[in-house]
């Protein structure tokens, strides 16, 4: 911490301090501010290649999953999707798009 001088009185303050102290002062002001006010993170959009490869799923599987209602958003003519809503889509829709091999089948190929 920067150690200051002053001079009061009743009705007013003097700070003496040196530029040096006064550029700290100001940076760790700003970066205090800066810290409470970070913007929030942006979404990360993947293509089709990327949500297959975030799922651990094939292409073919990503457009069947995709006719079948999983979250999709399109930028032009292209499919983009959001792994964290992908994700809950297919835990709601577990039930009638369950594949054959359980969690644990499918971990076996991956030690």
């Amino acid at each position: 911490m920067v150690s200051l001088s002053t001079v009061s009185s009743a009705t007013f303050a003097v700070v003496v301090v040196t530029p040096e102290q006064l550029t700290a002062l100001i940076r760790e002001a700003v970066e205090t501010a800066l810290a409470e006010h970070e913007p929030p993170e942006a979404p990360v959009l993947l293509e089709r290649n990327g949500i297959a490869r975030a799922l651990g799923i094939g292409l073919s599987t990503v457009g069947r999953l995709q006719k079948a209602g999983m979250p999709v958003v399109y930028i032009g003519d292209s499919p983009r999707y959001l792994v964290d809503e992908c994700i809950a889509w297919l835990k709601e829709n577990r039930g009638p798009l369950a594949a054959e091999r359980t969690v644990e089948e499918a971990h076996k190929d991956f030690p």
